[in-house]
């Protein structure tokens, strides 16, 4: 159970990044 939580706040983290990262190459 606490593994999974850990995947998927990791999981979120690196789509978060992806995004900003898509962001800051758009603008």
């Amino acid at each position: 159970m606490q593994t999974e939580i850990h995947t998927f706040v990791n999981l979120r983290n690196k789509t978060l990044q992806w995004n900003l990262l898509w962001i800051s190459l758009i603008v």
